[in-house]
């Protein structure tokens, strides 16, 4: 094998050593432009994370920030909601109450609705002739109970009905007492309706005492003004 021609008795010649101490010089300076760019960039980086940090701060800010109290909104619990709900709702238009879940057009309600085999409408009242009650009290008796079923019935198979349990008397008795005892036989209806599984948004009692008589109270018939009626209000 021959000897290294750039060697001589031991030493570099003066033409590699320069060359040497070029590629020395190269590879300095492409460290220096190495390690400028990695400087760079994680300066950048850190400057994009504050940033971010920057913009999470002002989202959480505005989130946690309340927005003011829309005063135009209507409040659970007021006067005017109660009022619609007593009125079993009959403030809502056609569309809204009608209108099908898949959006389709509504479909017309009937205003009419058969009872007993009487076609009875919205504003209808009908009398309740075999309701019964103990003389001078709302306890129902035990004849009044086919007419109750009936009805009963009637509710169960016709949800969207609503009703309004009026209770009347004759004039023997002062206004006051008319009034309360005409109330609770309503409310005697009322409850037996309930307990028939008649939801309580669909039912309303009232007592009417002898305001409205269907006829005179010194004849005859004063009877017919003792009774139990029940008005549509809904269909």
């Amino acid at each position: 094998m021959m000897a290294d021609q750039s060697l001589t008795n031991g030493y570099m010649k003066p033409a590699e050593i320069n060359k040497t101490k070029s590629i020395a010089k190269s590879a300095m300076l492409g460290l220096t432009i190495f390690a400028l760019g990695v400087v760079t960039i994680l300066g950048l980086t850190r400057t994009q994370q504050s940033t971010s940090s920057s913009i999470s701060s002002d989202s959480s800010n505005q989130e946690s920030t309340p927005e003011p109290a829309n005063e135009d909104v209507a409040t659970l619990g007021t006067d005017t909601e109660s009022e619609a709900i007593e009125a079993n709702d009959e403030s809502l238009t056609e569309d809204e109450s009608n209108r099908a879940e898949d959006g389709s057009e509504p479909v017309r309600k009937p205003d009419r609705i058969s009872y007993g085999g009487v076609t009875v409408e919205i504003g209808q009242v009908i009398r309740l002739n075999k309701v019964f009650f103990d003389m001078d009290r709302a306890t129902l008796s035990d004849q009044s109970i086919p007419e109750l079923t009936q009805l009963v019935t009637f509710l169960n198979e016709n949800p969207s009905v609503a009703i309004e349990i009026g209770g009347h008397t004759n004039q023997t008795k002062s206004k006051d007492y008319s009034t309360k005892l005409s109330l609770e036989r309503a409310k005697a209806v009322y409850q037996y309706l309930v307990a028939g599984g008649v939801n309580t948004s669909r039912l309303r009692a009232k007592g009417y005492g002898y305001s409205v008589p269907v006829t005179a109270d010194d004849g005859s018939q004063a009877a017919l003004n003792r009774r139990v009626e029940f008005k549509v209000t809904r269909i």
